[in-house]
Formats: structure tokens, sequence, C-alpha cells
């Protein structure tokens, strides 16, 4: 579904996606599909090209919907070097044109989704799965959170520079 983003859509954006505003003046707001999105994820992954970019939007959306988003996620840029370290770009369209890939709706939710679904077909025919396994776990060191600070506080930080106050 396209979603009425209550802004002005820039142009780049529009020229890029195809997205216009016409196209979405009619089309639901976010917080009127936000609990439909949070159950598409309930004990899901999100897998995406540069999902960090694509979960941060989600997250926000819902966290204005009161709803906590903390699902993991799969960002298959990360997933392409890793495996084919060899190749110097890792962009969606290198990725579509290296492996001979089709889009039909290229910087569309479901044409790009559809591309990642043949990325992971062909990695799994390229790799054995303890070489995919390898190539999901997180490399390097983890940060490290405060004292008395958990993992679920981080969902309700805001977005935005503040003061904190804490007692």
């Amino acid at each position: 579904s396209l979603v009425n983003p209550e802004t002005r859509i820039p142009f780049n954006i529009q020229r890029i996606t195809g997205i216009t505003p016409a196209m979405v003046s009619k089309a639901p707001i976010f917080a009127d599909i936000a609990q439909q999105v949070n159950e598409i994820f309930n004990d899901a992954t999100l897998c995406a090209h540069h999902a960090r970019f694509d979960y941060s939007f989600i997250q926000t959306e819902l966290a204005r919907s009161n709803i906590s988003f903390n699902q993991p996620r799969i960002c298959t840029v990360q997933l392409s070097r890793k495996l084919y370290p060899e190749h110097r770009s890792h962009s969606l369209s290198s990725i579509i044109k290296r492996l001979n890939l089709t889009c039909n709706a290229r910087h569309r939710a479901l044409g790009d989704t559809d591309v990642l679904v043949q990325f992971a077909k062909h990695i799994d025919y390229d790799f054995s799965n303890q070489q995919i396994e390898a190539a999901l776990k997180p490399v390097g060191r983890s940060t490290a959170l405060p004292p008395n600070f958990t993992r679920r506080s981080l969902d309700f930080l805001p977005q935005q520079p503040c003061l904190l106050y804490t007692s």
C-alpha cells in the first residue's frame, strides 16, 4: 500500500520512485495502518537493502503510534559485501546487473523486495548454509550500553536532539 506522508514529496524522490502527490493523496496515513504493519512484523525479521535506513523509518513511525519496534534485521548490503568481497559495488542496481536479476518497479517496495527474493535464491544456490550463516553473524565490537540502560529503552529515545533528565 502507498502511504500518505502528510508532507510534500521532494521532486527528486518523485523522479526516482515515480510516486506523485496525486498517488498518495487518498492513501492511508501511517497511523491508520500502524497496527497492521506491527502485525506483519510479529515474529519476523526485517530484510532490506540498507536495512538500518528502512528500519529507522518503520521504528519511528510505529513509535508515533506508541508501538515499540525491536525486530531482528538482515541488511543485504552487508550480506553482499561478506559473500562477494571481490566486487566493489554492492548497491541494489549493481547486484541486479551483476547477477542478472529482474526488477519491474525499481525504487518501489514491491519491486525491490522481489529483487531481494531473487538475491536470496541466488546466494542459496552459490553458498552453503554454513557460509550464509557465517555471513549473517555480526562482525566487530558490539556497542555497550550504560549501566541500568536496556535495549528496549532505546526505542523510546527522542529522534531529535534534546536534553534528557533522569532521576
